[in-house]
């Protein structure tokens, strides 16, 4: 029962704090409203270029470690 209780407040809580998030992200515009291409523009060019950062930056490091380690010889 006790177990019950806990899972439910922890739902509760979800809930909560994803509607926090709706509520604050809506605050700039409201649904359905058009955003700006340069908006739109920015978003994609930081999510475009996290990406790279994310799966690149890892292949680069395994590459160019061992040139690196080499020049310290």
């Amino acid at each position: 029962m006790l177990v019950t209780y806990f899972m439910l407040e922890d739902i509760y809580a979800s809930l909560y704090l994803v509607k926090c998030d709706i509520t604050l992200s809506r605050a700039e515009h409201q649904l359905g409203e058009k955003q700006s291409k340069a908006r739109k523009f920015c978003s994609g060019i930081c999510l475009f270029l996290v990406l790279i950062c994310v799966i690149w930056a890892p292949m680069l490091v395994y590459i160019y470690f061992p040139f690196f380690l080499l020049l310290t010889h």
